[in-house]
């Protein structure tokens, strides 16, 4: 695999990363009785986040 790549998907890595840190952070300061919707939407955003993450990182 080139450099570039490498650096691309390793950016693409990170930023998934730190999405799944602010969600999960959105999460523990959002009540769930609060406004189930938005939680619902956390916890999906969360879930989809790692999933990209973990198939970037299959890629290396």
């Amino acid at each position: 695999m080139k450099p570039k790549t490498l650096d691309i998907l390793s950016a693409l890595i990170e930023i998934n990363s730190e999405r799944v840190i602010a969600y999960e952070r959105a999460l523990r300061e959002l009540r769930q009785e609060e406004d189930p919707d938005q939680h619902q939407t956390f916890d999906k955003l969360t879930k989809e986040s790692h999933q990209y993450r973990e198939a970037l990182r299959f890629s290396l």
